[in-house]
């Protein structure tokens, strides 16, 4: 009996010994962690702005990382613009891990939320991009790191303005804005009545390239017997890839 006691003790001490060992070795494994973030790519497609980077994970620990997940999120303000997840990748130890992270920005999904849509397509504003890494170390000790950094938003109407006139049967707008977005698009205006009913389009303007500087004078022929003067609204149809986003320019009530 005294025997299988003492056996009992010693495998107790033996298993505290082990688990006081796995955690300092994971806690020293989680001091050695290191991680940077590549420069940024930026793309398009359709009327998705695409940006691409990676996170190399420097696991310089004793334990392997698993099931190492990541997510990015972008906001504006306190408005979530888009979430996106990649993962789960693994990690061995003592080896360079480069996980690529993918954001995208979907303004025909952004038309849920007109006054996010706008800001989108005609300001050049900061938004915040927070990310955080989580994973696991010796597939049972979880991990999660976070961090967040401003990234510059490149509207594709940026700084637009317009002054519409109506001489006769003619709206004419004098408009200007500048493409800071990476797409290259087309566009047209329409005029909406009071009831929002159509009232005219412009002729089909473009390509508006990435960076171009565009500033011209647009007429839209308007059907006189839809037209309410008092009450109209002026539209912008934008088109790329076979998407259409669609946006409101000016609301004249």
């Amino acid at each position: 009996m005294r025997s299988a006691m003492m056996a009992l003790s010693i495998a107790t001490a033996i298993l505290w010994l082990s688990m006081g060992v796995f955690i300092a070795t994971a806690v020293y494994s989680a001091t050695q962690l290191g991680i940077s973030i590549s420069d940024a790519q930026v793309g398009s497609d359709g009327l998705t702005v695409i940006v691409t980077f990676n996170i190399t994970i420097d696991n310089g620990g004793f334990h392997d990382m698993t099931n190492v997940t990541l997510t990015a999120k972008i906001l504006l303000g306190d408005l979530v613009v888009t979430t996106s997840t990649s993962g789960p990748f693994s990690i061995r130890s003592g080896e360079l891990g480069r996980l690529p992270c993918v954001i995208e920005i979907d303004l025909v999904e952004a038309m849920s939320n007109m006054t996010l849509l706008r800001t989108l397509m005609t300001e050049d504003v900061d938004m915040n991009l927070t990310l955080a890494v989580d994973l696991f170390y010796a597939y049972m000790v979880g991990v999660e790191l976070s961090t967040s950094f401003s990234a510059p938003w490149g509207a594709p109407m940026s700084g637009l303005e317009a002054h519409p006139t109506v001489v006769g049967s003619t709206m004419d707008v004098d408009m200007s804005f500048t493409n800071n977005s990476p797409i290259s698009y087309t566009f047209k205006l329409e005029v909406l009545n009071s009831t929002r009913g159509s009232v005219g389009f412009s002729d089909l303007q473009g390509p508006i390239s990435p960076g171009q500087e565009f500033s011209k004078t647009i007429s839209i022929p308007l059907d006189m017997a839809y037209w309410t003067p008092g009450e109209w609204y002026l539209m912008a149809h934008v088109m790329a890839g076979g998407y259409e986003v669609v946006f409101e320019v000016i609301a004249h009530v």
